[in-house]
């Protein structure tokens, strides 16, 4: 039995999620979420509030118990777990917690055993190369209203960019603006040139948290739209789900971004994203793993 500590937003739950999966399938056991993390008040663990999300997508795992929980010690616990769970008798316990503290790969993951817990983010598509078939089917929504539908339609029949921005905390939290940094006018000018260099048709839809910045910038481009709130969805499922649906991606520094671009179904995709995605260059490099081949970087922040 696996047990997946989950945290963070949708595009961190994915990545913990594909990576769990992964290891459960390697060894032909169960996987289990613990998803303690999202209590009354998510935001005090990070920059901004953040909500389950893997319900709404079509996922095999179910929640941990209460008593499969009992002796999983989290990363808020690491005091507790080094004087108490150190001195825990192995058949009392019964698998081995392993906590990831980096974001890219770690090669000891491979070594991990049918019991265990984690708890990581887990940002490289080597922890799930083996079931990538598998997640393209799991990620998809379970209900999808039929406007959202038609307009996803209409998205991958055409030349469509689907363009991300993410700014608000990046922006506003003084922290997140620290560790990542909003990708900025420049990049997304450059970006576009990439991609129309290549797709000369191209008709671009901005997919954003920040409406009037995304309108302001883009005003000059008849070929791209900003697409309305009203898009968004509970959570902004249906934004995402729009997203995955067009044929080409300019993202962010966001893993949101990452996975649209990831599960997009185009053979002939263009894909650009930014070299930096995070500003510390140890972090930096240690996510070099997201960089997809064949997958444009581009070098203008």
């Amino acid at each position: 039995m696996i047990i997946l500590r989950l945290k963070g937003g949708l595009g961190n739950q994915f990545f913990q999620y594909a990576a769990g999966k992964a290891l459960a399938e390697r060894h032909g056991v169960p996987l289990y979420l613990d998803t303690r993390w999202y209590g009354a008040d998510s935001s005090r663990h990070t920059t901004a509030a953040r909500t389950f999300d893997l319900p709404h997508f079509a996922v095999q795992a179910a929640r941990a118990t209460a008593a499969e929980l009992r002796f999983c010690f989290d990363s808020e616990d690491r005091r507790l777990r080094a004087r108490v769970g150190r001195r825990l008798p192995a058949w009392l316990v019964g698998r081995r917690t392993w906590i990831c503290d980096g974001v890219g790969y770690n090669p000891e993951f491979e070594l991990l055993p049918a019991k265990a817990f984690l708890e990581g983010y887990f940002q490289d598509p080597i922890y799930f190369a083996p079931i990538a078939a598998e997640l393209k089917y799991e990620f998809r929504l379970r209900e999808l209203p039929p406007t959202v539908a038609d307009f996803a339609a209409k998205l991958s029949a055409t030349p469509s960019v689907c363009i991300q921005v993410r700014r608000s905390d990046y922006v506003s939290n003084p922290r997140a603006a620290l560790v990542h940094g909003a990708c900025g006018e420049d990049y997304y000018r450059a970006a576009w040139a990439r991609v129309t260099s290549k797709v000369p048709t191209a008709q671009g839809y901005v997919f954003s948290d920040d409406q009037a910045w995304a309108i302001q910038t883009f005003a000059g481009c008849p070929q791209i739209s900003v697409v309305d709130a009203q898009w968004d969805g509970p959570g902004y499922l249906h934004k995402f789900h729009l997203m995955c649906a067009c044929r080409h991606f300019i993202i962010a520094n966001s893993t949101w971004g990452w996975w649209a671009a990831w599960l997009g179904e185009h053979p002939d995709k263009v894909v650009v994203m930014p070299t930096r995605w995070f500003r510390d260059e140890v972090l930096n490099e240690a996510t070099l793993g997201l960089r997809i081949p064949g997958w444009i970087v581009c070098e203008i922040e």
